[in-house]
């Protein structure tokens, strides 16, 4: 675990990994000042387990996709679209923990699940996340809202937020 938190919590926390015998694969960290070095002591971590609850598709889950770990993780609207290549990330219904403990003790037990996960998360960090692609994809949405703005033409509908791709 990664950053501070208030003192009262972090002795709750302590005390629960104490509780459960997990002292040796728990590893509490503090801030970082070089972003460089809280990604090395991320990539020592089995799995990132993000349950995170409003965020279509956040950047905490393409970092650890980045970083490749696999993740275990809620379903937000998005988080679906990260398994468009196969399964990329392990998901869980909203405040589902006993689903998560389920998928985290998964990877724990499932080598070839995790190298899986990985595999298909540096997929679809290729082809759906690459800077190259993002930047020629907001030129032609700049140039299309140019073009809509002088020109009154119409944006192509491939170009619009799909909400069948990411429901609420």
């Amino acid at each position: 675990m990664i950053g501070s938190c208030q003192k009262e919590y972090h002795r709750k926390l302590m005390n629960l990994v104490n509780d459960y015998e997990l002292s040796d694969n728990v590893v509490f960290t503090k801030f970082f000042i070089e972003h460089n070095d809280m990604f090395k002591q991320v990539q020592k971590a089995r799995f990132a387990l993000l349950p995170v609850k409003l965020d279509v598709l956040p950047s905490t889950v393409l970092e650890s996709m980045a970083l490749e770990l696999p993740i275990v993780t809620y379903k937000t609207s998005g988080m679906p679209h990260a398994n468009k290549y196969g399964e990329a990330v392990l998901i869980s219904e909203i405040n589902d923990i006993e689903g998560l403990a389920f998928n985290m003790i998964r990877l724990l037990e499932d080598q070839d699940l995790r190298l899986t996960l990985i595999s298909n998360a540096k997929k679809y960090m290729k082809l759906e996340r690459n800077n190259e692609k993002n930047i020629k994809d907001l030129i032609t949405y700049y140039r299309s809202i140019i073009d809509c703005q002088n020109d009154c033409l119409k944006i192509d509908h491939n170009l619009l937020f799909n909400t069948k791709e990411f429901p609420n």
